[in-house]
């Protein structure tokens, strides 16, 4: 790789350990920022992450975690817990920004990786099994500058992306294969760009739409666009390059998708998130759609 190449930093490994920490059920709340969304470990359960802590999606219940009630900005899961970023809760003794953490106890414990002190990542990616992490940073710390890095070992040493052939200047979101670490891809204004090579060169591989939020799947790139005033989900074969639109559920116009993900143990099973904060789940890949928020007010799953 050209450029400067591998960056080296420690890794603190630190841990914060909260007793107190456990899930309650919640019927009666209104989610005002939501900043990311994925299954964890549980497999039967969606995590999400917003401006005051981890919320949790099971059985057609929410629930909500009692402390450690961060602003996870960044948030990504993992097969083994998720990633994240962000600000810290006033009432812990972090300090602000988190940096880079992990967790692989649904938010118990929070491993510090880097940066800590430092950084806080507004656009990441982490492979669901590779774990290899994105991140593009917009302000410069005492490692890096600015740009789009990549890790393959926990944030250990970072490497640059060249980022050859992404001409957009305005990302939305960045993604990451769950198995293939090399594959990566950035949504934009100019449309989805694709890279097989940690980001050195990219392809444009959608028309020139507003591209709101991508998800690959193991062979699959779902993304998200805004196409005559009205939000669309598109299917991409990533071996064929041929894409089929999804059915959607009803969402308003002038709105748009902002997260999507699906369950790693049974594809069908699909989430979606909108700017205005209402979220839709199917079962089936779209043939059904139930609303579980609306307006950012919790619903439930009778």
């Amino acid at each position: 790789m050209s450029g400067l190449g591998v960056m080296l930093l420690g890794c603190s490994k630190d841990q914060n350990y909260n007793e107190g920490f456990s899930y309650t059920e919640v019927t009666d709340r209104n989610i005002e920022h939501i900043h990311g969304i994925g299954y964890t470990e549980e497999k039967e359960e969606l995590f999400v992450a917003t401006h005051s802590g981890l919320l949790k999606f099971s059985k057609g219940r929410w629930n909500e975690s009692t402390t450690n009630n961060h602003d996870y900005i960044g948030f990504q899961a993992t097969y083994d817990g998720f990633y994240s970023s962000g600000h810290p809760d006033s009432d812990s003794d972090f300090k602000d920004p988190l940096g880079l953490i992990k967790s692989t106890d649904n938010g118990k414990t929070l491993e510090k990786l880097a940066f800590y002190g430092e950084s806080d990542f507004h656009h990441m990616a982490v492979g669901y099994y590779s774990r290899a992490i994105y991140v593009i940073n917009e302000v410069p710390n005492s490692k890096l500058y600015t740009g789009i890095f990549f890790s393959k070992n926990n944030g250990e040493t970072w490497e640059l992306s060249e980022l050859n052939g992404l001409t957009s200047k305005s990302i939305s979101k960045i993604a990451t294969h769950p198995k293939e670490a090399a594959l990566v891809g950035i949504s934009t204004k100019d449309g989805l760009f694709y890279s097989t090579d940690f980001g050195d060169n990219f392809q444009l591989i959608s028309k020139k739409d507003m591209i709101t939020s991508l998800y690959f799947e193991e062979e699959t790139l779902l993304f998200s666009l805004i196409e005559d005033g009205n939000a669309q989900l598109y299917e991409l074969d990533l071996a064929t390059r041929m894409k089929k639109k999804f059915l959607l559920p009803e969402i308003s116009e002038n709105d748009a998708i902002i997260e999507i993900t699906s369950n790693p143990l049974n594809r069908n099973e699909v989430v979606l998130i909108t700017q205005t904060n209402d979220m839709f789940l199917t079962i089936d890949r779209g043939l059904k759609w139930q609303q579980v928020v609306t307006k950012g007010k919790l619903d439930g799953i009778s």
